[in-house]
């Protein structure tokens, strides 16, 4: 009966979905993802999948800002290798999600949203621009480390592997723009 009533949930939430075509916000993906994983390995492995997701749309549309906003040519700079970066991480996700039918979110969830709002109203955009970019790199390298060593799925550790020095890279471009 339970399961019944999550796949009604689920058709209910589909059609709203098609009816309005509203975005997946990153809460509603993890929502719909943890309903459909029961093992605990897989629902790991979805979550990291749909937070490092959610990143990957942060960085990007705070880049465009960035390239946007700034007027030095260092942070445009910056801006471009973390969006294209991101870019590469998002595709590989996407086809990680694809592989295991893991819903990702097509917009930003509250948080990510609140300091993407932050971003567009500081009146430091640099700095504060660079600041996140390192925020976000630490944690998401963090997420890395956490799941590397949680994961038996060797194509997020492959991913893992091979965006760790990238996102490294990122972390010291901003640290030498940011002194």
């Amino acid at each position: 009966m339970k399961s019944l009533y999550i796949l009604f949930i689920l058709l209910l939430l589909a059609s709203c979905k098609q009816a309005d075509k509203r975005d997946t916000t990153k809460e509603q993906a993890d929502a719909l993802n943890d309903v459909s994983f029961k093992a605990d390995d897989l629902q790991a492995n979805a979550n990291f999948i749909v937070k490092i997701y959610e990143q990957g749309l942060f960085e990007m549309k705070s880049a465009q800002l960035a390239d946007s906003v700034s007027h030095s040519i260092e942070i445009k700079s910056l801006a471009k290798i973390v969006s294209d970066d991101y870019g590469t991480i998002k595709g590989r996700l996407t086809d990680i999600a694809s592989l295991n039918k893991i819903i990702l979110p097509d917009s930003l969830g509250v948080e990510k949203r609140i300091n993407y709002n932050n971003l567009l109203s500081t009146k430091s955009f640099d700095k504060d621009y660079i600041r996140q970019v390192m925020k976000g790199n630490e944690e998401t390298l963090a997420q890395f480390e956490s799941m590397k060593t949680a994961t038996t799925d060797t194509n997020i550790v492959n991913m893992i592997n091979e965006m760790t020095p990238i996102l490294n890279e990122h972390m010291k471009r901003a640290a030498v723009l940011l002194k």
